[in-house]
């Protein structure tokens, strides 16, 4: 399983990722709302949360909010 964007809105998670390379310390909500994702299902939240702590941008396994959840604090 290849898993590159948001489903909802087409955003790919290397966009997520120039994004963020492109104005750095933008944060999440940043991200989702220049980029428009994460605004429907919201099922790509702990995969653009990952793209931005890590830098990937191509996942082949299933990412929930547990494995990814949001920062505190």
């Amino acid at each position: 399983m290849r898993i590159d964007r948001c489903v909802c809105h087409g955003v790919t998670f290397e966009e997520v990722k120039r994004h963020c390379d492109a104005h750095p310390g933008c944060g999440f909500e940043g991200v989702t709302d220049a980029l428009g994702c994460c605004q429907s299902c919201t099922m790509c939240e702990p995969y653009i949360r990952r793209t931005m702590r890590t830098g990937q941008v191509v996942f082949h396994q299933v990412i929930t909010a547990r494995d990814e959840p949001a920062i505190r604090g």
